[in-house]
């Protein structure tokens, strides 16, 4: 049957009108429909542990949200018989909008399945094929432990305490237990380690900080921020990674009259909730936006002099050290010299 004739009988069928528009997206939800409910069906997840259905009260345990998040939000586990039957967080009629209580996400939620997944490791594995097979054979705690201090005492007698490396890494229990924080223990018992140095999520900041502010620590409490006529929010999307208290701060800031401007190739989930304007600038293009910005302030005389020539070099060419070529300072390049 044609297009046309669907439109008319469908028309008549309803009594009232049906454009070809209305009836495309109609025969979109419905051929839609059968992979929506294939997929819900795919997603009962059989290897969840259930327990007993009585009436027997479930014991509640409070905790927060660890697993590699900043948020620390409010979760509680109810478990019964040893079995964690399902994840909640804090009620609504506990909340209180004065204090910044932050509640479980989806993912704080999903603890309970990623908890028991099939594929989570329950006992030490052993590679027995070659690197990138994936061939592996349960072994003994006994055993792994042996294995891990035999070659760590091996490699440290042929190269030395300087070839043990301890990076960053992301626990989760997180602070003085995890993993990287007990290993240091470990070999600063034995003769040492390579560390790291700064950090895999504030690395930049913390080497440009003294730089910037001639100390190594600086920054404002969220709480101080309720007068800030302007936020920037450059590829920041707290609404998703819930890093502290941030979401409830802003949100107050934005009840009162803050204006924020969001920067993401993404119409993220804070853009949504917060942006007065949101910039989608193109993905690798973040610098040129910033030169855009340094262009107009500069050549607008909007910056502070005075600052600039007490305490930055390399802003213009009379702010450069000696010995340095022309046209290589921040001025000449935004200008093309």
């Amino acid at each position: 049957m044609s297009i046309k004739k669907q439109e008319k009988r469908l028309a008549n069928q309803e009594g009232m009108p049906l454009t070809r528009r209305h009836f495309v997206q109609a025969s979109a939800a419905l051929v839609s429909m059968p992979f929506f409910a294939q997929n819900a069906q795919a997603n009962l997840d059989k290897s969840l542990p259930i327990a007993n259905i009585d009436e027997k009260p479930a014991t509640v345990v409070a905790t927060c949200s660890t697993f590699d998040c900043g948020g620390k939000c409010d979760i509680r586990a109810h478990v019964k018989e040893g079995i964690v039957t399902r994840i909640t967080t804090r009620p609504d009629a506990d909340l209180d909008e004065q204090m910044p209580i932050m509640r479980a996400c989806v993912r704080g939620r999903g603890y309970r399945k990623f908890t028991y997944h099939a594929d989570r490791l329950k006992y030490p594995m052993k590679r027995v094929g070659k690197r990138g097979e994936g061939k592996f054979e349960r072994i003994s705690w006994d055993e792994a432990t042996s294995l891990i201090a035999d070659n760590v005492t091996r490699l440290t007698q042929q190269h030395g305490a300087a070839s043990r490396f301890l990076t960053v890494n992301t626990a989760v229990t997180g602070g003085i237990f995890s993993g990287d924080t007990m290993m240091k223990k470990l070999f600063n018992l034995t003769g040492g380690y390579l560390p790291y140095y700064h950090s895999v999520s504030l690395g930049n900041t913390a080497k440009v900080t003294p730089y910037t502010y001639g100390v190594s620590k600086t920054g404002s409490s969220l709480d101080t921020l309720a007068d800030t006529p302007l936020v920037i929010l450059w590829g920041h999307n707290p609404n998703e990674t819930i890093f502290g208290h941030t979401n409830h701060y802003f949100q107050k800031m934005k009840n009162n009259g803050t204006k924020f401007i969001v920067v993401d190739p993404r119409y993220s989930d804070t853009a949504q909730s917060l942006a007065d304007q949101w910039i989608p600038l193109l993905p690798t293009t973040d610098n040129a936006l910033m030169d855009a910005m340094m262009y107009v302030i500069v050549t607008e005389n909007l910056h502070d002099k005075a600052f600039i020539d007490k305490y930055v070099v390399g802003f213009d060419e009379d702010h450069m050290p000696e010995g340095v070529p022309a046209n290589e300072s921040l001025m000449a390049y935004l200008l093309g010299k």
